[in-house]
């Protein structure tokens, strides 16, 4: 549901525009912190810079409970305004104050074409036109503004872009010199990675022919290594072939069964001297053929 009030806009439209008081200001009702309410009516070189599409935190202070904020788009070189906008935020006497509110930048129904600064009104049914609270003039802009040096005369609709706002920074310009400095002579590139040598490759060759060799080598001198061990390991040790506990072997007398052994096979050397006798050698070799 609208406001009743809201119908006041219509009061002052003549012909699709409004006759209106266009000086910014505070009023002891209220006034704007964020566009601030300080500024001279028509001057419009302190302007705000605002883009289309970004957000800004609209702010204000007032002892009204009930008003909305509307959107006015400024016709310079004029003393009229164009139709208000739509309102922009809206309090009910019910309502808690917030005193502000995020708002994304845009034009609505307003053409930038004609005009790209605007400003706020707070409008409240219980206070007379003079006495709304104004914001001061802010400038709309599609993209970001290159310069804030404005000339707006009183008695021309023409007016030309604002200054930037303290927050932009102007891209410098450059005055060119009469005497071109030298060009300075590139600094040498040094490669970061630099390639590698013919030292370098030959050695990284030879480590890998040389490794597996000497490998090799080592793989061959050490199963020979064990094989050795292998078989020192198999012959007894010293001290297992020695000789056990020696035993005297004595002569036993033949048995008294042999003895006939001896009388009849001895040989003539081994009879007793007592058989000899003075025997001669031949009579000796007789008995001896005799007993064979």
């Amino acid at each position: 549901m609208r406001f009743p009030f809201i119908f006041l806009h219509l009061l002052f439209v003549q012909s699709g525009t409004a006759t209106v008081n266009l000086s910014s200001r505070a009023s002891k009702y209220g006034h704007f912190e964020n566009p601030d309410s300080s500024g001279i009516a028509k001057d419009y070189t302190q302007n705000a810079y605002w883009i289309i599409g970004e957000t800004q935190r609209v702010r204000w202070v007032t002892t009204l409970d009930e008003y909305t904020v509307a959107l006015w788009q400024e016709r310079p070189g004029t003393n009229y305004a164009a139709a208000p906008g739509p309102d922009i935020y809206r309090k009910q006497k019910t309502d808690s104050e917030l005193g502000g509110f995020d708002w994304v930048v845009q034009t609505y129904n307003f053409d930038i074409n004609d005009s790209p600064i605007f400003y706020f009104w707070i409008v409240s049914p219980d206070l007379e036109q003079f006495d709304w609270p104004s914001s001061h003039y802010f400038n709309i802009s599609k993209v970001v503004a290159s310069s804030r040096s404005t000339s707006i005369s009183t008695s021309t609709s023409t007016s030309s872009s604002s200054s930037p706002p303290s927050n932009l920074t102007p891209t410098p310009t450059q005055t060119p010199s009469s005497t071109a400095p030298a060009p300075t002579p590139p600094a040498p590139t040094i490669a970061s990675n630099p390639p590698k040598s013919n030292n370098s490759l030959a050695l990284g060759v030879g480590l890998g022919l040389g490794i597996p060799f000497v490998l090799l080598l080592g793989i061959l001198a050490g199963m020979k290594l064990v094989k050795s061990r292998q078989s020192n390991s198999a012959l007894p040790a010293p001290e297992a072939q020695s000789i056990g506990p020696y035993t005297e072997v004595t002569a036993s007398e033949p048995p008294p069964n042999y003895g006939w052994i001896y009388k009849n096979t001895a040989p003539e050397w081994a009879l007793p001297v007592e058989l000899m006798g003075n025997t001669s050698p031949l009579e000796l070799h007789g008995r001896s053929q005799e007993l064979k």
